[in-house]
């Protein structure tokens, strides 16, 4: 990944039910996030990389969730939901 595209966010990093994600909770600090960076971070060789890209902003009520497949693209599938309610506190 270029070093100019390299940020130094803390993140999380989950597995589950065959896919992986990033979280990343930008509800302090609102960050512009192309599609180069994103597909950036999901290589796998050269990146963090995922599957799947949640990001937590500031919403209306506590939080609002953005989701972004690997090619930078924006999510809609309603599947992400449930599987990342999956990885959740036991």
């Amino acid at each position: 990944m270029n070093k100019s595209l390299t940020p130094n966010w803390p993140f999380l990093k989950m597995h589950g039910l065959g896919n992986d994600f990033v979280i990343l909770d930008w509800r302090k600090a609102a960050l512009d996030l192309p599609a180069t960076l994103i597909t950036g971070l999901a290589d796998r060789h050269r990146g963090v990389g995922f599957d799947q890209l949640a990001v937590i902003e500031s919403g209306t009520g506590d939080a609002h969730l953005r989701f972004f497949n690997a090619d930078g693209s924006v999510s809609v599938s309603p599947l992400i939901m449930g599987q990342l309610i999956e990885l959740g506190p036991r």
